[in-house]
Formats: structure tokens, C-alpha cells, sequence
């Protein structure tokens, strides 16, 4: 190295050195080591304020000086995730349209009101050309008597290229008993919903920007759920996203033939038979459920599923929980988050069951999901599963992965004594 260096320029040019500084900093402060060497900062600011915040980007927007100018036009990239971003669509383009004119570089920007990694409020794209383009994810909640008629308004902005990704909520309450039907309010719900129904499977008239269906807690057969999936059209959108509550019909030959004819399409699916009603998926086909997942759920981000732990009045043998031996290689890569929502438990004096969390967790690795997707177990039965056990699921899920990194688990997990609670 020459003699002639700067101090400030043996730094940059020690990886070492320059790696440690940058790691042991805030990246909004990042710049202050570059402007040792003041001939390196044009260049340096390019990378650091490529892609930012918003909180950080709104310091400076203000910031009247050459470098705040610098700051400006560097960035290119914003997130803005922030639990109170607004909901309505007036306020989010108030806000997306402000973008372009403060940050004249900028090339996209997301907004997120959700923890979740997959769920986007809105994101905006500049072309090299300067086209605006904008995605909104929106939700309509159906209220009883809402006909489809009111998704067919539509506001314009001068500029922007606007594409609506809606979700549709028709939570509507159909009475929790048989004999709740005879109200008048239950029928009026009922005629909502079968309007609503029969509304998202006509070509003619379905508004072509639906994307989600949220049923909450209204009841529901896995059959309809497939056959609103199922539709296609070429000038309308897929159903990519599906929450139920109250899953009807719902056992393992109804999921398989479910998932092989709609899956594929699916980015999110959210499943529950909460009431008591519907058929869960019980726990000794868990090997199976795992393969129907890697079969057909290839580009599915969320997921989650309803399992009791009872059969046919039982409790299901532990010694029945196998491990699938037929998933070679599978690779979820966008798999986020996988939710097993247990139920069952007898009305006798068993008030726990030792829920076989390493059978369990080894068909879950076999899915190849990336180290990022996070794995819940919620207690739904009336017995103690044991400590911790949704925290115990998602570390032997990861410590499973991580011994077998190619997904080839050769080794039953029974192998393993359990140790149910265990950090």
C-alpha cells in the first residue's frame, strides 16, 4: 500500500476495517464515515441512501443544504411500515402520489401496516419512462344487503396507472344453530352471501380486480371454497388469498382434491373449523397433509390448518403420528408462516395429551420452507399439550432443517426422546 494514503483512505481500502465500522453502525449514520475522505462522499452516498426508510428519508426532506440534496436524490428505494398507515384509498394515494414529486430518483416504494413479510398495503413503481404504477391491496366488507353493484366504483389519478387487488369480507352471520335460521336477520345474511356467491363465479359480472376472499366466521364447504378458487378468467384476477373460520366438509380426501384442484394458485390460505361442526384434519395424517402441501401448494406463503387430536371419539396414538417418507427435495421457498391450529379432547378426567412436537415438526421441515418461516401451533382443545409447545415447534422445525439442509430426514424423530417445553 503507498505511502502517500490518507489515513481515511487506508480504512476504505481495508475490508476488514470498513466492514467492521459499517456493521457497528446505525445505517443512517453510515455516511459520517465516508465524509472523512470528502472526495469519496457522491459516491458513497449513492449506495448508502439507496434504499431507506421513510422515517430516515423524511429527516432530510427538509434538510435545505448541497448534501441534504445529495441525501434526496440518492434514494431510489423506500418501505413505510407503519401500524397506522391509512386504510382508505384516498389517503394512500395522497400519500403515493407525494412520493414521486419529493424524491424525484425514487423507482419503488412499499407500504406495510402488517408485521407479516408477504402483506403489502400498497407499492408504487416508476418505469424508466416515469410511468407511475401502483398496486392497492383493499379490503370491501360485506355487510348484509350489500349487493355486488357497490365494487363498481372507481376513482382515477391523472399520472398513475392504479391496480386494485381487493379482498372480499363476507363475514356475515348465518346463525350458530340450526334453529337460528328461522330469524328473519339469518335469512337476509343467507341471501347475501348466496348472491355473493353466485356473483364471484359469473364471468359477466364479477368485478375482474378481486383477489381475496375473507369469509371470517361464516360457515362455509371446502367444496365452495374450491369452486370460487377454481375460477378463471382471462381478464380477471386469480383468487390468490382464502381465510375461513368455519371450514364444512373438511377431511383429508376434501383437502387433497381441494389443493390438487386449486392450489397452485394460492398464496395464502387460512383455514379453521373454530364451531365444532366441520371436520378437522385429524393428527395421524399430519405425513399426509405434509405431502399434499408439497405437492400443490407450490407458491403458498401463509398456511394455515385445522388438526384435532381425537378420531372417532378417541384420542388419536401417538404411535399413529408417522413421518412421510415420500417428499424427496421438496423446496417452499415463499413459505412464511405455517399456523397448526389444534383441536379436540374428551369430556372425561384426561385433561393432557403428549403431542408428539418432533413427529410433527420433521414432516414440516420436509416442506424446504427458508429459514425465515416462522411455525405456530395454537391450542384450541380442551387438554394441556404442554409448555411452550408452539416456541418448541418452530426451534425443532429449524434444528431439523439444519441437520438435514437438503431436506433428505431419513431419521424418524421418535429416534429422539421428546422434550416437550425445552427452549
Amino acid at each position: 500500500m503507498s505511502s502517500n494514503l490518507t489515513a481515511a483512505e487506508r480504512v476504505y481500502r481495508t475490508p476488514e476495517l470498513i466492514s467492521q465500522i459499517i456493521r457497528n453502525l446505525e445505517r443512517r449514520h453510515a455516511w459520517k464515515v465516508f465524509v472523512l475522505e470528502k472526495g469519496l462522499f457522491p459516491l458513497s452516498v449513492q449506495v448508502l441512501w439507496r434504499e431507506v426508510p421513510y422515517r430516515v428519508a423524511q429527516e432530510v426532506i427538509d434538510l435545505w443544504s448541497p448534501r441534504g440534496g445529495q441525501y434526496i436524490e440518492a434514494i431510489q428505494s423506500l418501505v413505510i411500515q407503519d401500524p397506522a398507515l391509512p386504510k382508505d384509498e384516498a389517503s394512500q394515494m395522497a400519500l403515493i402520489t407525494s412520493l414521486p414529486e419529493d424524491f424525484m430518483f425514487l423507482r419503488e416504494a412499499t407500504g406495510k401496516s402488517s408485521k407479516q413479510p408477504w402483506r403489502d398495503d400498497w407499492k408504487l413503481r416508476v418505469t424508466p419512462e416515469g410511468i407511475c404504477q401502483v398496486d392497492l391491496w383493499c379490503e370491501f366488507k360485506i355487510e348484509s344487503g350489500t349487493l355486488p353493484e357497490a365494487l363498481e366504483e372507481e376513482v382515477m389519478y391523472p399520472g398513475f396507472e392504479v391496480n386494485r387487488h381487493c379482498t372480499i369480507n363476507l363475514d356475515v352471520d348465518l346463525g350458530r344453530f340450526a334453529f337460528a335460521m328461522a330469524n328473519p336477520a339469518n335469512a337476509e345474511s343467507e341471501r347475501t352471501l348466496n348472491i355473493w356467491l353466485r356473483y364471484l363465479v359469473d364471468s359477466e359480472r364479477r368485478n375482474p380486480q378481486i383477489h381475496g376472499l375473507d369469509f371470517g366466521s361464516t360457515f362455509l364447504s371446502l367444496h365452495d371454497i374450491g369452486r370460487l378458487v377454481s375460477y378463471q378468467h382471462e381478464d380477471h384476477l386469480s383468487i390468490t388469498e382464502v381465510r375461513v373460520n368455519n371450514v364444512q366438509g373438511f377431511n383429508i380426501e376434501a383437502f387433497e382434491r381441494f389443493c390438487r384442484e386449486a392450489g397452485e394458485r394460492l398464496d395464502v390460505l387460512e383455514l379453521d373449523a373454530s364451531m365444532g361442526l366441520g371436520i378437522r384434519l385429524p393428527l395421524s395424517c399430519v405425513d399426509r397433509v405434509t405431502e399434499i402441501i408439497a405437492e400443490h401448494l407450490q407458491n403458498i406463503r401463509s398456511l394455515s390448518l385445522p388438526i384435532s387430536i381425537t378420531e372417532r371419539g378417541k384420542f388419536v396414538p401417538v404411535t399413529q403420528v408417522k413421518v412421510s417418507s415420500s417428499i424427496l427435495g421438496s423446496s417452499l421457498r415463499k413459505l412464511r408462516r405455517v399456523t397448526l391450529v389444534m383441536h379436540g379432547g374428551l369430556s372425561t378426567a384426561v385433561d393432557r395429551y403428549p403431542l408428539p412436537i418432533e413427529d410433527i415438526a420433521q414432516n414440516l421441515a420436509l416442506l424446504g420452507a427458508g429459514k425465515e418461516c416462522v411455525y405456530e401451533l395454537k391450542n384450541k382443545t380442551s387438554v394441556f399439550l404442554g409448555m411452550n409447545v408452539s416456541k418448541a415447534l418452530n426451534v425443532a422445525v429449524h434444528e431439523f432443517q439444519r441437520l438435514a439442509p437438503d431436506g433428505l430426514i431419513t431419521q424418524h424423530a421418535r429416534d429422539v426422546p421428546p422434550a416437550y417445553g425445552q427452549d
